[in-house]
């Protein structure tokens, strides 16, 4: 049985070919929302990605199916990460992101 994915702020990405995500599960997004809104958008799904929409210990714990929360961007600072960790959640983010132009800049510098 195909997870359950919600995207809660999906114009961050600027219309990217989400096809690939799309088809790992049940997929439904938004294009933003609000801290009020998680818990209803959110409902029974297994994964949420967010880029800027923020996750408290709260939300979280209002959310019993959730299992991962993918942050679409290379900070996680806008996850209790202390919480997601009690609660079995795992966090992840966009790893090696910006990663060649960083070193570019770096050593163009």
């Amino acid at each position: 049985m195909k997870p359950k994915i919600v995207f809660l702020d999906e114009y961050s990405l600027s219309n990217a070919d989400l096809s690939r995500v799309r088809a790992m599960g049940e997929y439904s997004s938004y294009y933003n929302t609000l801290p009020a809104e998680i818990v209803e958008r959110v409902g029974d799904a297994e994964i949420v990605i967010t880029n800027k929409v923020p996750f408290s210990r709260e939300t979280m714990m209002a959310l019993p199916n959730l299992r991962l929360i993918c942050v679409a961007a290379t900070g996680v600072n806008i996850i209790d990460l202390e919480a997601a960790a009690e609660l079995g959640i795992d966090v992840r983010n966009a790893a090696g992101y910006s990663t060649e132009s960083v070193t570019e800049t770096t050593i163009g510098a």
